[in-house]
């Protein structure tokens, strides 16, 4: 499988933009659809027209303002087959209500349908496998783990680490987890030094990603890449927009 980063940021990060990712093998997945997600797809032809699901990890807006333009463009670009749209109940009447307010009109419009998948227990698309786990936030957030039946990669949205995620996160390849501080207490959100402390306990882990973290806190993250990598047995990357992550 491979993962195409196309944001890391926290909510408000001018720079990295809103933290998502595509998830590639013979399907394609976009995980998290923030405002400055649009963006990046905006460029990529070959994945508007490979894309068949996004997952949504909860309803916060960097999470989700993106959906309208990006589906707004996936209809200019002339697209038929339908469309998965996967998330925790009340999926639909969300993302009805986001586009009241942003495109009044469009979802009746689109010359494709949407399929809404509402869940949070394991849902096979295609090739893949997909699970999910609560984890500990504002807004209820569900990590997703995705399986192509021998690579796992997990990302975490938002939130703490909980006995669920763990388990969700205990045997991937690849986690791509949210470190909005360097070490400490903030509600709703993880540290670095609790996340690769955690990932020291998953045997088959080879790639950890940090992502989502504060833009107050990430110089602290970079100068303490060494430390952090401390008996982690697995690779540690601070990916940036456009990075590619094979597994």
């Amino acid at each position: 499988m491979k993962c195409i980063v196309l944001g890391t940021g926290e909510a408000t990060d001018p720079q990295r933009g809103s933290t998502s990712f595509v998830l590639q093998k013979d399907s394609t997945l976009l995980v998290d659809c923030g405002y400055a997600v649009p963006f990046s797809l905006l460029y990529s032809e070959e994945l508007i027209e490979r894309l068949d699901a996004i997952y949504l990890t909860h309803f916060h807006a960097d999470h989700t303002f993106g959906l309208p333009p990006t589906l707004l463009h996936i209809a200019n670009c002339s697209r038929q087959r339908p469309l998965k749209i996967i998330g925790q109940p009340g999926l639909k009447k969300y993302i009805q209500n986001l586009f009241n307010v942003g495109y009044s009109g469009l979802l009746r419009k689109l010359p494709f349908c949407i399929e809404y998948i509402e869940t949070t227990t394991d849902y096979t698309l295609n090739e893949l496998n997909l699970s999910f786990a609560l984890t500990d936030h504002s807004s209820k957030n569900y990590a997703i783990k995705v399986s192509d039946g021998s690579k796992k990669i997990a990302i975490s949205g938002d939130g703490q680490l909980t006995d669920s995620s763990k388990d969700l996160f205990s045997d991937v390849s690849l986690l791509i987890h949210e470190a909005f501080m360097f070490d400490g207490n903030f509600a709703g959100h993880s540290s670095a030094v609790e996340v690769v402390e955690f990932a020291k306990s998953i045997s088959s882990l080879k790639k950890l990603a940090l992502v989502h973290i504060c833009r107050k806190e990430l110089i602290m993250v970079e100068n303490n890449i060494a430390t952090l990598s401390k008996s982690l047995d697995a690779e540690l990357l601070l990916p940036s927009p456009g990075d590619q992550i094979l597994v």
